[in-house]
């Protein structure tokens, strides 16, 4: 039996979703697993790659595909462990290995490895895609095509509807699920304790975070969220001044300098490292007792991914003890993290549940793999920013609308608790929303960037709020003055600002308001 070679036995689900996966693959079925993060994928993936290796024919090789290099060392790295060194190999800019009988390849390399191989004249038993939601692009749908595998398989974190006509492009149906809930209801994962800031609604999301790391931080390491790697470095500074010795992390460093930092923040030596993406996949910290969401969370599916990074159990305890919990801070209280937090007073295992739910509600059915637009928005930071500043200078040399007048680093960091419930009362307010004067592509970009706040600097959500609100004291300037010259009721409203002169909306920001307009159309709104 194939866990003689684990140190540990199985968990429950990787005891059952392996046989469910083998015999997929021996019918030739593209399945998919979805396990929640945190569960244990790279022992399913070890258990799997072993199984097949004992009956791999010479000529033909196993490929396990993920999203990043990092994930290309850490995969194969924890593949070697049970299966031998000399079993695994890797595939990404310099390191190129492909004689083993196993290769971990990243997406972005996929097409110069399928290139080798065929010069080498090997054949791929198995392809199996980690993180396959991030894999049904056309860029690579095209490479596997041509690879040709004889079986596959995938894995993921990301919910989706699979029912008929509904499944991931090159895959046919989901062959096991092992959701946040049932992990945390199975002990894989300990229960989250969530912490709503309480204090007044002008402190800033930074001396909000201070405040209670100080007040309900339990001792050990965490980690706090930023917006821009500028606002990480900044924070970072803050908090130390404050008393919380904190180091930014972040995608400028090398990899041996982050390795370092995360050391000694395992070691005690510092309190908190602050990031931007650090959290998104390919980090393995259990050993992190709390998480501050600084950097503020409306879609399920972004809190999900953060949440399920802190919720690891440990194997031992360490120099802070037995890890029994994980607190969630949250100076932001959007209204999913205030039910959060009210379910998890109760049950936490009903809370992960109904978090479950909501995120399962946000991902719609489509052909191709739908991915949380946040998190594409966040890769796209500078262009948003960027978008919303020429939107509210072109609108406000039209309309005599004024700016308020804040510093380049002031700009920079994470909008106050105040602004973005500012923003969510103008918004709220159909009737009174100065957006309705926008033309449709620019309201529903800004619509889209109210509803996703992770993605807001304290300078983009100040210009968010002057627009909206001047645009509507514009409206209301004209109605008055259409009224002092006697024109009827029906001509005095104003219809709002021409696409002249107006920026291009940025790719990654349509793609959010596509996204948060179908979300509403299936909640009814």
């Amino acid at each position: 039996m194939i866990w003689n070679l684990f140190e540990f036995p199985p968990r429950r689900w990787q005891a059952e979703a392996v046989p469910l996966a083998m015999e997929a693959i021996r019918r030739g079925e593209a399945g998919i697993v979805q396990a929640c993060t945190g569960a244990g994928k790279s022992v399913f993936t070890a258990a799997i790659c072993g199984t097949v290796l004992r009956t791999l024919r010479p000529g033909w090789v196993v490929v396990v595909a993920v999203p990043s290099e990092a994930l290309v060392a850490q995969t194969a790295a924890a593949l070697r462990k049970p299966l031998g060194e000399t079993q695994v190999g890797e595939w990404y800019g310099r390191r190129k290995s492909k004689d083993a009988p196993i290769v971990v390849v990243c997406y972005d390399s996929l097409r110069t490895f399928v290139d080798a191989l065929a010069v080498d004249g090997r054949r791929v038993a198995l392809y199996l895609a980690d993180e396959v939601h991030r894999s049904s692009v056309d860029s690579v749908l095209d490479v596997v095509s041509e690879m040709e595998p004889a079986t596959r398989l995938g894995l993921t974190a990301t919910p989706f509807r699979s029912v008929e006509g509904e499944a991931l492009r090159g895959w046919d149906s989901v062959i096991y699920r092992y959701t946040i809930d049932q992990a945390i209801a199975d002990g894989v994962l300990v229960p989250f304790r969530p912490i709503l800031w309480d204090g007044p609604e002008d402190t800033s999301a930074t001396h909000a975070s201070i405040d209670m790391i100080k007040a309900h931080a339990p001792e050990g390491p965490g980690v706090v969220s930023a917006t821009t790697i500028e606002d990480a470095i900044e924070t970072a500074e803050i908090l130390t001044a404050h008393g919380i010795p904190s180091e930014p992390v972040h995608s400028r460093m090398s990899r041996k300098a982050v390795a370092a930092t995360l050391d000694r923040l395992q070691s005690g030596e510092l309190r908190a490292v602050v990031h931007v993406a650090l959290l998104v996949e390919g980090v393995d910290l259990p050993w992190l007792r709390w998480l501050c969401m600084r950097r503020p969370r409306s879609a399920a599916v972004g809190i999900v991914q953060e949440v399920g990074r802190v919720l690891r159990t440990m194997s031992q305890p360490d120099a802070f003890g037995s890890k029994r919990e994980a607190v969630i801070l949250l100076p932001h209280a959007t209204p999913i993290l205030r039910s959060m937090a009210r379910e998890a007073d109760l049950d936490p295992v009903a809370a992960a549940k109904a978090l479950r739910e909501k995120m399962e509600e946000e991902v719609d059915p489509v052909e191709r793999a739908e991915t949380d637009p946040t998190v594409r928005l966040a890769r796209s930071v500078g262009d948003v920013r960027g978008y919303v500043e020429e939107l509210f200078e072109a609108v406000a040399r039209l309309h005599q609308i004024d700016r308020w007048d804040i510093s380049e680093d002031q700009r920079q960091r994470a909008p106050s608790v105040r602004q973005l419930q500012d923003l969510t009362r103008i918004t709220e307010d159909r009737r009174r929303w100065g957006g309705r004067y926008l033309p449709e592509r620019h309201r529903e970009a800004v619509a889209a960037l109210i509803e996703v706040p992770e993605v807001l600097t304290m300078g983009t959500a100040s210009d968010l709020s002057h627009l909206l609100r001047g645009l509507r004291r514009e409206s209301g300037r004209r109605y008055r003055a259409a009224e002092a010259k006697g024109l009827p009721k029906a001509k005095r409203f104003w219809k709002g600002v021409t696409e002249e002169g107006l920026p291009d909306v940025p790719e990654a920001l349509i793609e959010a308001a596509d996204h948060v307009r179908r979300a509403k159309r299936g909640r009814g709104a």
